[in-house]
């Protein structure tokens, strides 16, 4: 007789704890997945979205005709810019994918690498939009981007009227920082795929005036 009650608190028990058990194991589940960190059981942090273009397959510049432009890999239009001495208005030369020679400016091709979204991947924020003018308030890497005249001021300053680092090598595409940054060390945000070595096709310029060879 005491055995069969012992046999029966004894298979309560059994029962009592698989069915905790199975409780707690369904509830962590749910919250946890089959992880042992439990990332999907923390708060979302709270962020404020940055409102960005429509992405295109090859980028194109909002409020520009593209008819008739070059083609070039985003990267190689930055490096001959700054090859040619980062101009602010004078045009410089560039080659384009199909090897042809073409002109371009930084105000119409050059700067909106640094201020378009939806350029270096699909679903990017603008560079400029981390690296503001805000030297001395939330600016990335004391960098402004927004502008010719914070790209030359470089970064690391210490206030906005002050200089920094130069990021362009002193007219040195390879040996700038912007060249390490863009080329070498591609900036890959979380859940985002690297920038292509190139970077993204995009058009820009207008191909070099044909010269006529004088007749003899």
């Amino acid at each position: 007789m005491k055995d069969d009650v012992r046999k029966y608190i004894y298979g309560a028990l059994f029962v009592f704890i698989v069915g905790v058990t199975t409780w707690i194991g369904i509830v962590y589940i749910s919250a946890c997945g089959f992880t042992l960190s439990c990332n999907q059981g923390k708060q979302p942090v709270a962020r404020t979205p940055i409102p960005t273009v429509g992405h295109a397959p090859n980028p194109v510049f909002v409020g520009q005709d593209n008819s008739g432009k070059c083609e070039v890999a985003a990267v190689d239009l930055l490096g001959s810019w700054v090859d040619a001495g980062f101009p602010e208005s004078d045009a410089f030369g560039f080659t384009d994918v199909n090897g042809a020679s073409c002109n371009g400016t930084y105000v119409e091709d050059v700067r909106p690498l640094f201020v378009e979204a939806n350029i270096w991947y699909p679903g990017s924020y603008s560079c400029a939009s981390c690296h503001t003018a805000d030297i001395a308030g939330t600016s990335a890497a004391k960098l402004d981007l927004s502008s010719y005249a914070g790209i030359q001021a470089g970064s690391q300053r210490e206030s906005a009227e002050a200089g920094g680092t130069d990021i362009l090598g002193g007219g040195n595409w390879e040996k700038s920082l912007l060249y390490q940054f863009t080329y070498t060390r591609p900036f890959v945000p979380p859940g985002h795929a690297a920038t292509p070595a190139g970077g993204p096709l995009v058009f820009a310029g207008m191909p070099s005036p044909v010269t006529a060879t004088p007749k003899p």
